[in-house]
């Protein structure tokens, strides 16, 4: 699996961008129509789904959420993969949908295309997003379907079902108002040694959480500080967060590290330092 890194700078101007998370293609399976994440390619004989225009003379606008710029519907029966229709991304507004007879020939029986090209594996989600990411298809939902294809065929005993209902995302852990506001308000000043101007200093650390959502493993990567407590403050502090992430995909538990630039100066001193 892709490692995620999650980077937030916490100054005043903060948080970072990840590329974006993408639409779905649909996929009917046993009555229900489920999103369907790393889409199959359609293939078109000889020629990539990039290479022509599925909608015939009419373009289709390409958007960072749909790079493909369409969303396919796949159907699984009898052990089988087909496809079964292919509109655009925001075919609500613009009603366009690709025309399979004309696209597939001969292979377009009775209102659908066999999908023999495709093999490899396939997610399905089932139920609500418990963990989103804004990045590709890395968001989990609750369950998920795995698919093993090999040649449009799904074999005896599949699919496998994945478990991500332990998923914990906190709404707040990156905002000025989460876990940026807590380190500063918990922060014992009077401990900390003077800081001779505004410029300060600044101390990048990483962290992550376990099963639980419980900080764990807060380690120092890189300080300008020539003082160890103020990296043993920081330290301190983090390791007290109440409630952390615990990402759940394909049903096992993902460590995911996350890094944040503190700074420390008179200013942030002056704003959050509570005088008894």
């Amino acid at each position: 699996m892709k490692q995620i890194v999650f980077i937030f700078c916490l100054t005043l101007s903060s948080l970072s961008c990840f590329a974006t998370a993408q639409y779905p293609d649909k996929l009917i399976y046993k009555g229900d129509t489920l999103p369907f994440f790393t889409h199959p390619d359609i293939e078109l004989y000889d020629q990539d789904s990039n290479a022509i225009n599925l909608f015939g003379d009419r373009e289709v606008d390409v958007v960072t959420s749909c790079w493909r710029g369409y969303v396919a519907y796949w159907l699984i029966e009898n052990s089988k993969l087909y496809l079964v229709r292919i509109e655009s991304w925001d075919y609500r507004n613009d009603s366009m949908e690709a025309d399979l007879k004309s696209l597939f020939g001969d292979k377009y029986i009775k209102g659908r295309v066999e999908a023999d090209w495709v093999s490899g594996i396939y997610y399905a989600g089932i139920g609500k997003v418990v963990y989103y990411v804004h990045d590709a298809n890395l968001s989990s939902y609750e369950y998920e379907l795995q698919f093993k294809i090999k040649n449009g065929k799904i074999p005896f005993r599949q699919p496998s079902l994945f478990n991500n209902s332990k998923s914990i995302q906190n709404p707040y852990l990156f905002t000025p108002e989460g876990l940026w506001s807590y380190i500063y308000r918990n922060i014992n000043w009077v401990i900390l040694p003077s800081l001779n101007d505004s410029t300060g200093l600044w101390i990048v650390c990483e962290f992550s959480a376990n099963k639980k959502g419980e900080m764990s493993n807060v380690k120092i990567l890189r300080s300008n500080s020539n003082n160890a407590a103020f990296d043993k403050e920081l330290v301190r502090v983090i390791k007290t967060y109440p409630l952390m992430d615990a990402y759940y995909h394909h049903g096992k538990f993902r460590k995911i590290p996350f890094r944040m630039n503190i700074r420390f100066n008179n200013e942030l001193k002056e704003k959050y330092y509570q005088k008894e």
